[in-house]
């Protein structure tokens, strides 16, 4: 016997779509703000590389919150598969 409701739908799909439309904006954003923010500390220290390092940490920062939003969605999907 099902537990759910007449007539209600399950919204799971929708939350997943939306969780996954944000990994993009991660890859993209977190090296550019990243970048950005280590060009204007290489300007207030002196050091022109300062901002080399500062992308790299965004690109790092970017892939792992992906990584953790996919762990997340392959998690609610194994809850949707296994009910």
């Amino acid at each position: 016997m099902s537990t759910k409701r007449p007539g209600r739908t399950d919204p799971g799909w929708l939350r997943i779509i939306g969780q996954a439309s944000f990994i993009p904006v991660f890859l993209a954003l977190y090296p550019i703000a990243f970048f950005f923010i280590g060009e204007w500390l290489g300007e207030q220290f002196g050091i022109p590389w300062l901002k080399v390092v500062f992308l790299l940490l965004g690109v790092f920062s970017g892939f792992r919150q992906s990584f953790f939003v996919i762990k997340k969605i392959q998690d609610q999907l194994e809850k949707m598969g296994g009910s």
